[in-house]
């Protein structure tokens, strides 16, 4: 057996040897711990009526928003080339 396959060898048996090992491992010690549940049941707080309100923050939000761009954007074609003049080529 000439020494590269003597070396795949030993590579292959290591890494089989390191898999077991860390399969064990894990199978006893690692792993995701049980969740933990309370003994006694936790009372939520009631909900005051006057804190319920019909929308959401979003929504509040979205009502107070203003675009800070508004009326400053120019309209142009989608098709101009806001470049066309900027570069003269000089091969051309």
């Amino acid at each position: 057996m000439d020494s590269s396959r003597t070396h795949y060898a030993v590579a292959v048996a290591v890494v089989v040897i390191v898999a077991v090992i860390a399969w064990w491992f894990v199978s006893s010690y690692g792993g995701a711990p049980a969740p933990a549940t309370p003994s006694t049941p936790v009372a939520q707080p009631a909900t005051p009526a006057a804190a319920v309100t019909t929308s959401s923050l979003g929504a509040s939000i979205l009502e107070k928003a203003q675009n800070p761009l508004q009326g400053k954007v120019q309209e142009i074609s989608p098709t101009a080339n806001p470049v066309k003049n900027v570069y003269k080529n000089p091969f051309e």
